[in-house]
């Protein structure tokens, strides 16, 4: 091997070398994922979940982000979609991602199938747990939908109002117009 120290270097290429090294080691991304206290670091590709739908895939990622998900109730209550955080199925409070996952007794004869901690298998074996999911019915088949009511409807109204006004000046316009040239 040649001995480099003595060897020049443009400036240029000095410079590539410097900012290599410093996109390399000070702003690499983290190795573990952050929204998950074990440290599992998320798969590179996600073959693993090309067989899963859509819904699948959504809810799976909803329960990756710290517990933001519209299947566990503790989240619709935080949100106000719903009147309680106590699960629908067995009455125990918070329906958190743990009772889901964990404890719920409607998921009691299904929850051989899932390794010893869910929350990582919800990065390295997705379809099990979808399984599982599926098993307990806890994917929706429909995506829930925000309903409008109150003011939002009052301005929806409003608004199919304005528009009938306008169409009913723009014709009248036109017939104005129509007057003037014959």
């Amino acid at each position: 091997m040649l001995d480099q120290f003595d060897t020049a270097i443009d400036f240029a290429s000095a410079k590539n070398v410097v900012r290599k090294h410093v996109l390399k080691t000070v702003w690499a991304p983290p190795n573990v994922h952050v929204s998950q206290p074990t440290g599992i670091r998320p798969p590179p590709r996600r073959d693993k979940e090309s067989g899963l739908t859509r819904r699948e895939r959504v809810v799976l990622a909803q329960l990756r982000c710290n517990e933001k998900s519209p299947i566990l109730q503790q989240y619709l209550y935080s949100t106000g979609a719903a009147d309680s955080e106590a699960c629908l199925t067995c009455g125990a409070s918070p329906g958190n991602q743990d009772l889901v996952l964990k404890e719920c007794p409607t998921g009691a004869p299904h929850r051989d199938s899932l390794p010893e901690n869910p929350r990582d298998a919800l990065w390295t074996d997705p379809v099990r747990v979808v399984e599982f999911l599926r098993a307990c019915d806890r994917i929706p088949v429909i995506p829930i939908v925000w309903r409008r009511t109150g003011k939002n409807n009052n301005n929806n109204k409003q608004r199919e109002r304005e528009r009938e006004r306008r169409e009913i000046e723009r014709d009248s316009m036109k017939e104005r117009q129509r007057r003037v040239f014959f």
